[in-house]
């Protein structure tokens, strides 16, 4: 008997999906709402997006488009990249938005149902630790929270909000 079908039957949980498997959770498409606070690296307001999600043609890709609406008013196009390394038992992600000039390339983690990435920049003298926690609350709903850090104990937050796959 599969491990699957012993779940069934016996009311076990199913173990989640490893490796690039992990990734098709985000498969579909997605509205999201969030709120951003007025803080030193964010601007207070609501924001929104459409993302769709799907694989790559050899499977090896999880690959997302999405239009955001920001606080300020503006609208980013991004391209999303995930995907898995074997032999490192690593994840990783490649953000692209029109008219940036570099990708942003920060740690992304999955540890069961929480999609982290996080980063760092250097402004002046301080450097700023960053960190996105998405949770995946259903296979239809995404919370997140973004905040940053002076010292790596005392985060701020900058925006939260919510995802609901739609298709």
């Amino acid at each position: 008997m599969s491990a699957l079908a012993f779940a069934c039957l016996f009311g076990q949980p199913a173990k989640a999906p490893a490796g690039v498997e992990a990734l098709g959770a985000y498969l579909g498409v997605w509205e999201t709402k969030g709120v951003s606070k007025d803080t030193a690296y964010s601007k207070a307001g609501n924001s929104s997006a459409a993302t769709n999600c799907s694989w790559s043609p050899n499977h090896a890709f999880l690959v997302c488009d999405q239009i955001v609406h920001t606080p300020e008013g503006t609208v980013q196009n991004d391209l999303s990249v995930y995907t898995y390394n074997e032999k490192s038992d690593s994840y990783a992600f490649f953000g692209l938005s029109r008219n940036a000039a570099q990708a942003r390339t920060p740690k992304f983690t999955i540890d069961g149902k929480h999609w982290t990435y996080s980063g760092g920049f250097d402004d002046g003298a301080k450097h700023i630790q960053f960190r996105t926690v998405n949770e995946f609350t259903s296979p239809k709903t995404v919370t997140y929270r973004a905040e940053y850090s002076e010292d790596g104990t005392r985060w701020t937050l900058m925006s939260e909000g919510s995802s609901t796959r739609v298709k």
